[in-house]
């Protein structure tokens, strides 16, 4: 199968579920125009060959939207700004991905990216204040849905304590005693490997 072929049976199937083209588009992170093309294809084969996207360039759509969202609209300018985070894409595929989103008043709010395991182990062994924003926000929002996770930077967070106040004598023993009914819990999320609880002292700077 495709990812055209793909792409058009996960849209067909939540809008004959009753689903609405918003609830589709906000779920697939796709914007309403392109959702709305789909939707209207009986099949792949009658879809016009401006729905087929590049996919490289995926990983930059949060960027885009954001961008987008915020005011500048020219594609140039965009395709510059990608540009500059590694997208190696053409000026023309960027121009081509924004049309739709001139017909509406703005893009579709940014699809949410999964973090690889290593950024969220990034994340849980950097000190809160040095990390972004956002990487805060995305943190937070990993850790409200898996507890498991959660509880796991509790830990990195009481290890690094412990560490810089030099009360490992005192309280590693409790530390320890915390830990392993974590290290049974079920993953719900990609997890750091169990060296980031041990092998690191503390938090990087």
């Amino acid at each position: 199968m495709t990812r055209t072929q793909e792409r058009h049976a996960a849209i067909h199937e939540p809008l004959a579920a009753g689903e609405s083209l918003h609830t589709v588009s906000r779920t697939l992170g796709l914007s309403r125009p392109t959702v709305r093309r789909f939707a209207h294809a009986a099949s792949p084969a009658d879809l016009p060959a401006e729905s087929i996207r590049e996919p490289g360039l995926d990983p930059f759509r949060p960027h885009l939207h954001q961008r987008w969202n915020e005011g500048p609209t020219d594609a140039t300018a965009l395709h510059a700004g990608l540009h500059q985070r590694g997208y190696t894409g053409s000026v023309r595929t960027v121009r081509r991905y924004l049309a739709p989103f001139r017909h509406d008043s703005a893009a579709p709010d940014r699809p949410p990216a999964v973090p690889k395991a290593r950024q969220i182990t990034r994340w849980l062994l950097t000190r809160p204040g040095h990390l972004t924003p956002e990487e805060q926000a995305q943190l937070a929002a990993i850790r409200s849905r898996c507890p498991h996770i959660d509880a796991l930077a509790g830990h990195v967070a009481s290890f690094a304590e412990m560490t810089t106040g030099r009360t490992g004598g005192r309280d590693l023993k409790a530390w320890l005693t915390a830990v392993k009914p974590a290290t049974a819990s079920p993953n719900c999320a990609p997890s750091p490997p169990a060296s980031a609880t041990t092998s690191r002292p503390s938090p990087t700077a």
